[in-house]
């Protein structure tokens, strides 16, 4: 019901097995706190079976904060006549003010659905395509701000699942899938830079080094031969504090300096 392909894309997929209807959920091994939340998915929203849920959210067990539960969810919830197909919500769904259902327009294989969670508000985002900061307006699907009672942090984690509303078999009785292009967490406070350590050079002449850094970052390692010229090496994902990042190539002979 879970597996990664080729490209690297997460699949979740509700099957039928011995005479069973199965569904998918992943739940990542740590918690995240404040920042961005980012899903892009690469399967249209708007013709899940009615009776299908997407949900793109945070959980913790402890039911301080209603779970510390904030959601970006698709479906119908089995009305087929509804004319919203998604909806942003910050738990519990059923005070005022605190979910906003909006739709997604039909033929888009490719959008991103995101929320930013602060001490003091939750702002939610779908768009067309990848995430931008500053989408283009025509981009933007829907959007919404909330302040009301917003949760502190906690032992919360990620989570992606698609399940059955009720537990009833899909309407159309057909096993349901969604890939999930990627999903990536931008903490809010500001980077820090990383530490070069434990250079060496591999029997190929590339080099290799550990980086201390930020987990959830991205670094650009740059190399040089007169520190002056700086050029690309590669582009690091940090997901501890310390990693290692190895050369895949290099045109440069004799002395390199890398930062």
């Amino acid at each position: 019901n879970v597996w990664l392909d080729a490209q690297g894309r997460l699949h979740l997929r509700i099957t039928h097995r011995s005479n069973q209807w199965q569904c998918a959920e992943i739940v990542s091994a740590r918690t995240f706190g404040y920042g961005s939340y980012r899903f892009e998915i690469d399967s249209e929203v708007d013709n899940l079976d009615v009776k299908t849920v997407l949900g793109l959210f945070t959980w913790s067990d402890d039911p301080a904060y209603a779970d510390r539960e904030i959601d970006v969810e698709g479906s119908r919830w089995g009305n087929a006549a509804d004319s919203n197909n998604a909806q942003f919500v910050v738990q519990p769904y059923d005070i005022a003010g605190h979910l906003v259902r909006y739709d997604v327009p039909a033929g888009i294989s490719d959008s991103t659905h995101a929320f930013t969670w602060e001490t003091n508000r939750v702002s939610f985002q779908s768009l067309r395509g990848g995430y931008s900061p500053s989408p283009d307006p025509t981009n933007i699907i829907s959007a919404w701000n909330y302040s009301l009672a917003v949760p502190q942090t906690g032992d919360e984690n990620v989570r992606l699942n698609l399940w059955l509303y009720t537990g009833s078999p899909p309407a159309g009785n057909l096993e349901v899938e969604v890939i999930i292009k990627s999903f990536q967490f931008v903490p809010l406070d500001l980077p820090q830079p990383a530490l070069l350590k434990d250079i060496t050079r591999l029997a190929n002449g590339l080099a290799q080094f550990s980086i201390q850094s930020q987990p959830d970052r991205r670094y650009q390692i740059q190399t040089t031969t007169n520190l002056i010229d700086w050029q690309e090496a590669g582009v690091v994902l940090a997901t501890n504090v310390s990693s290692v990042f190895t050369e895949t190539n290099s045109s440069a002979s004799g002395t390199r300096y890398f930062r």
